[in-house]
């Protein structure tokens, strides 16, 4: 199984006077364009029939859907434990459950990703964490056992990356 991990992206600033609710902090006009790109490149290394979950938090709820519309793959389900400050424990059980997928794609929020990262490969979360910039990605495979500390990271895109290479 391949797990895939995507920070939002680029979303506005807080502005408690726009968005007094932050959960509802959409993204900018750029993020969007940006991750269109992304994800068109994303789409060509995603695991046929990847599921897609995410945040219910609005950027990255409409990060998720540029990437179901670009990638071609299902429509997100909402994971609360991909919300910030979400337990890795409920995520983990919950992944674990899905062991038969191709692929699982988690959209999410900064410095979760990176915690959930580290469980992944590392085993735990303490103190260790890998950096997504804003519509970055990161895809950890198992070959066998999907447990924590058994994961190998097989690549980690920047949109920089992707889109000044296109």
């Amino acid at each position: 199984m391949d797990l895939i991990l995507i920070r939002h992206a680029e979303a506005f600033e807080r502005d408690a006077t726009r968005w007094p609710d932050d959960r509802e902090r959409p993204l900018t006009p750029r993020g969007v364009k940006r991750f269109r790109g992304m994800a068109r490149t994303l789409g060509m290394v995603l695991p046929e029939g990847s599921l897609v979950w995410t945040s219910g938090l609005k950027r990255a709820m409409q990060t998720a859907v540029i990437l179901a519309g670009e990638a071609q793959v299902e429509s997100p389900a909402v994971c609360r434990p991909l919300e910030p400050d979400g337990s890795i424990a409920a995520l983990a059980r919950r992944i674990i459950s899905r062991r038969d997928a191709s692929g699982i794609v988690l959209v999410g929020h900064e410095p979760d990703l990176g915690r959930i990262a580290a469980y992944w490969l590392l085993g735990h979360a303490n103190g260790t964490r890998i950096g997504f910039k804003k519509g970055g990605a990161a895809c950890i495979r198992f070959d066998t056992s999907i447990r924590p500390g058994h994961g190998m990271l097989i690549w980690l895109l920047t949109p920089r990356l992707v889109l000044d290479r296109a």
